[in-house]
């Protein structure tokens, strides 16, 4: 984790546009989750939280995995939307 923390770090001094994703994968991520995520990076430029879409997973146990709806998505960012300069859901 401190290793992640330092890229976090490191990207937010550096690099003059950026942005942190999540993809959102129903059975790994909750809404707990989400919000975590957002504490723990809150006060960065931009946060995109994707779509899980399981048809080209990397790991093939994922072909079973789902993605939340466009309204949960919604919900999930307006529920972090403070903690950034911009937060967009990129979903189907």
């Amino acid at each position: 984790m401190d290793l992640i923390q330092r890229s976090i770090d490191l990207i937010r001094e550096m690099a003059p546009d950026y942005e942190f994703r999540t993809t959102i994968v129903k059975e790994m991520l909750g809404e707990e989750d989400i919000m975590a995520i957002g504490e723990w990076i809150k006060g960065s430029k931009r946060y995109v939280l994707q779509q899980f879409k399981p048809h080209k997973p990397l790991d093939p146990k994922c072909m079973e995995c789902h993605g939340y709806t466009n309204e949960e998505m919604e919900s999930f960012a307006e529920k972090i939307r403070s903690y950034f300069d911009e937060v967009l859901v990129r979903a189907t």
